[in-house]
């Protein structure tokens, strides 16, 4: 049984005093836990209290025995809070952490359910409006503070902070001086790195490539500042200037570029984490064996099953290859549904039926319906409900099975004439987009000399 906790408030002295809204709110919010069968744990009653504060004595109590409750219910929106700050706060900082929903009575608004979700999307859009607000006022506040020479950042190494304004820091200034003075020289990163740990500078910090790194990339260092996504020009002094920053980070991007190309020239898998042993159904790793003329030839085995000492085989990647383009072609199949599938919204149904249950919470409300009356009705919407979002379930299923037997004939119908014309870059990109595994078995053919092992294909299994 949900354990709720019903809150309610007036807000003048008159109303506190009189009782008559407090009782209403509270019988109504009774009469819909009895017809929910919810158990009530809690009454919290601020009584004459404004629902702009955002501290209230009852609410207070309720924050504390938050743990011990699975609903908050409320007969408005506006009795929790007045401020749509204080009602995101409550919702998501409070609330949902708890795992507690949210229901007010008169606005049908519940936090479990679909339009409680909307609800809160359009309060939080709302609250990020009032938030976005502040945030624009402080941005532009800290970018005229930094105009006027005062920084906001982290001091970086070789400057220190003196009245709000960086300075160069006489301990570091010397080193930060050499640091750039290599790297203009064109030394590398791990060059630069390595005559810091030689030179008298050793002792100032723990040198490494990417504290090195970060530093040339720092505008910082060309006396720029920036704040906010913004970079404001000369707010100090500088160590570099702009043009030798680029000079720097061009040398840099062309080293990078250039260890790429040298690492893409590496013999490239082309079936890497796609097949799986029959025996651990871990994956096969690639590696390569080197031919008396040179050439490598890339091969694929259980690296798994080799480390637990079991006998392991090993198949050439243009092998595999063959064999998948030969599975493809004449194994491979697959059984289709042929049933038209009719297009069906059924988003629209069920917002008709949530709007049905709405509308008779407003009878109820108004005393048009009794409570047996509504109990009744709402149990019948509510089977409806069940019954056809089980039967979207089953559509949805129905649709992507449809669409998935669909998309994989046409591949397995022109996959060798697509894969043929194909770099092994490219290959490697197509099969990791269009197949999740490639089951296999290990088979053993007789020969006149000796048995035969290798590893053929059983199955595929595509995304």
């Amino acid at each position: 049984m949900q354990r709720v906790a019903i809150y309610v408030r007036v807000s003048t002295q008159e109303q506190a005093e009189n009782g008559n809204s407090l009782d209403f709110q509270i019988d109504k919010l009774k009469a819909y836990c009895q017809l929910h069968e919810y158990k009530i744990v809690g009454e919290y009653v601020d009584a004459g209290v404004s629902g702009a504060k955002s501290e209230r004595p009852a609410l207070n109590k309720l924050k504390d025995n938050i743990d011990k409750i699975d609903i908050v219910l409320i007969y408005k929106l506006d009795r929790l809070s007045r401020s749509i700050k204080d009602t995101m706060f409550l919702i998501e900082d409070l609330f949902k952490p708890n795992n507690v929903n949210l229901i007010s009575l008169s606005e049908n608004f519940d936090t479990s359910q679909a339009m409680g979700i909307a609800t809160v999307g359009m309060l939080s859009t709302f609250a990020q409006l009032e938030r976005e607000t502040i945030k624009e006022r402080m941005m532009a506040g800290k970018i005229q503070a930094v105009k006027n020479g005062k920084n906001i950042n982290k001091t970086p190494f070789g400057y220190i902070k003196k009245d709000g304004q960086l300075i160069k820091d006489k301990r570091t200034k010397d080193c930060v001086d050499f640091i750039f003075k290599k790297m203009l020289e064109g030394k590398s990163l791990h060059e630069t790195v390595k005559l810091l740990e030689m030179s008298e500078y050793n002792n100032l910090k723990k040198w490494n490539f990417v504290f090195v790194n970060r530093m040339t990339k720092n505008k910082v260092y060309c006396g720029h500042t920036e704040a906010l996504g913004e970079i404001i020009k000369n707010t100090h002094d500088n160590y570099i200037n702009d043009k030798e920053y680029n000079y720097i980070n061009e040398l840099l991007l062309e080293r990078k570029t250039h260890s790429s190309k040298s690492q893409r020239n590496k013999l490239p898998a082309i079936f890497r984490g796609l097949i799986s042993c029959s025996k651990c159904n871990r994956k096969l790793t690639p590696f390569t064996r080197k031919r008396k003329n040179g050439d490598k030839t890339m091969y694929y085995r259980c690296n798994n099953c080799s480390s637990e000492g079991k006998k392991t085989i090993s198949i050439t990647e243009k092998v595999f290859e063959k064999k998948l383009l030969k599975f493809l072609k004449y194994d491979f199949k697959i059984e289709f549904e042929k049933t038209k599938i009719e297009k069906k919204d059924y988003s629209k149904i069920l917002n008709n039926l949530e709007n049905k249950k709405f509308k008779l919470q407003k009878a109820w409300l108004n005393e048009l319906l009794t409570d047996g009356e509504l109990a009744k009705l709402q149990n019948e919407i509510n089977e409806q409900i069940k019954s056809i979002k089980a039967e979207e379930q089953e559509y949805n299923l129905m649709v992507e099975n449809s669409e998935k037997q669909s998309n994989i004939t046409g591949i397995v119908s022109n996959f060798e004439s697509l894969y043929l014309t194909m770099n092994v870059n490219e290959k490697i990109d197509f099969l990791n987009t269009i197949i999740k595994n490639i089951v296999t078995e290990e088979t053993t053919r007789k020969a006149k000399i000796y048995d035969k092992h290798t590893i053929n294909i059983v199955d595929i299994i595509f995304r």
